[in-house]
């Protein structure tokens, strides 16, 4: 593959990552597949053909589930942006307040603690406030998603997480390499594939799509992603005020997400660049956190059960030293002598 074909998945990245503009107003809509059932249960309704009890009890079940029907209301979408801008104001207000612009190393160590703590934070909860718009544009585009369990769910959202907080890492390593020009633009490379995986993995992980395969999805299919979140990713670094770039950030995100609905998989799926394991430093940093965490929690309950296992040798030991043990056994070591001579 070419420069050409990268340029032009560039390109078709970058417009659909523009798709939600032309959707928003439309997007607390009902989508057809659902109009046209709720219209034939009403058409069942109005006209039935019941002549037996039991289908008498089934239309009065289907009254019932009209009304249900009725009662729904409408997702709304701004209600996760305005919670999403009330956390990043909190957020920044605090680092704004506590964090003045100094020059210090030790200051600039604190500023990126106190950063990765506010990332892992908004990306907890922005994740549950942005679910409401991400339902939304399920139920507009009439995506059909898999039932999954509660676990796996949350265990690969936990390692999301955590992939996540430690890319960023990296890109604050490779934007801290000086060398002027090469470590902005790579830099500028991290912080929007980054923005790309977080607009996407709403819908991939509706869809069931795990953590290693949204990423070989990222690093197989680059120049598109490259060019979905290069919008996002300038209109958020146009200023060095972290709390207009913020503001600016949960404004902007969930146009990304809806688009990223929007968007046909063949789009970014059509063709396969060279693979560029961008993630991989990251995702090799994850697993031996994970492996080093689990290793911690084994040693430490094998530790806490050998524990109750001397507790318990000790108590059986002191069990059988007790005086009234020790009488116990002198009085039967004496009835076995005298039955012997006897």
């Amino acid at each position: 593959m070419g420069l050409p074909t990268c340029l032009c998945d560039y390109l078709s990245g970058l417009r659909d990552s523009l798709k939600s503009l032309f959707v928003i107003h439309k997007l607390d809509q009902i989508s057809d597949v659902e109009r046209r059932k709720m219209e034939d249960k009403q058409r069942e309704l109005l006209h039935p053909k019941m002549t037996t009890v039991l289908q008498q009890r089934r239309r009065a079940s289907a009254t019932k589930e009209k009304r249900n029907i009725e009662m729904v209301v409408k997702p709304k979408a701004v209600t996760g942006l305005i919670y999403s801008l009330t956390l990043n104001m909190v957020l920044i207000f605090i680092l704004c307040i506590t964090m003045p612009n100094h020059t210090s190393t030790f200051l600039r160590l604190l500023h990126g603690s106190v950063c990765m703590c506010a990332l892992i934070v908004s990306r907890i909860c922005n994740s549950i406030w942005f679910s409401d718009i991400a339902n939304a544009s399920l139920k507009y585009t009439g995506v059909q998603t898999p039932s999954l369990s509660l676990s796996r769910v949350t265990g690969d959202f936990c390692s999301s997480v955590l992939l996540d907080s430690v890319f960023f890492l990296q890109s604050l390593f490779v934007n801290s390499i000086p060398v002027p020009f090469i470590s902005t633009a790579f830099a500028f490379i991290h912080i929007t594939l980054l923005n790309s995986l977080f607009s996407f993995e709403y819908l991939w992980m509706s869809l069931g799509i795990g953590l290693r395969a949204r990423i070989n999805l990222i690093e197989r299919n680059w120049p598109y992603f490259l060019g979905y979140g290069t919008m996002l990713t300038l209109l958020t670094s146009l200023t060095d005020n972290m709390m207009f770039n913020a503001f600016l950030f949960g404004a902007l995100f969930p146009f990304c997400i809806i688009s990223s609905f929007l968007t046909e998989a063949g789009n970014y799926k059509q063709r396969t660049h060279p693979y560029v394991h961008i993630f991989g430093p990251s995702i090799s940093t994850a697993n031996y956190l994970t492996s080093s965490l689990y290793d911690l929690l084994k040693a430490v309950g094998c530790k806490n059960g050998q524990t109750n296992v001397v507790k318990r040798t000790m108590s059986h030991d002191h069990h059988s030293r007790s005086p009234m043990r020790l009488n116990a056994n002198v009085r039967v070591q004496r009835s076995r002598t005298r039955s012997s001579i006897e």
